[in-house]
């Protein structure tokens, strides 16, 4: 993760205001553990089902084709991805 501070704001500044903004959070009664936790299973448990088109599509944002790869069709992509996925899960056991 990379963190940055306000334009115009010190380290020390940034986070004198985010001990700030913690200390307002617990007196209103926010329990940030407690919603990281819940964050956490439900993603957890989240299913993530895409068509065949939308895989494409997810496939393009993160992976976008290079010089000698655009003559591939979207299905030639998801195939790919999916090899490269089960090749990632046989390897890590």
């Amino acid at each position: 993760m990379d963190l940055v501070t306000k334009e115009g704001l010190s380290l020390q500044e940034a986070v004198a205001e985010a001990r700030e903004k913690a200390r307002q959070m617990r007196e209103e009664g926010v329990d940030q553990a407690a919603l990281d936790t819940a964050a956490a299973k439900g993603f957890g448990n989240a299913l993530f089902e895409y068509d065949e088109d939308e895989m494409s599509q997810v496939a393009e944002k993160f992976y976008p084709a290079t010089a000698d790869e655009c003559s591939l069709d979207s299905s030639s992509v998801v195939s790919k991805l999916r090899k490269d996925l089960n090749s990632t899960r046989s390897a890590s056991g």
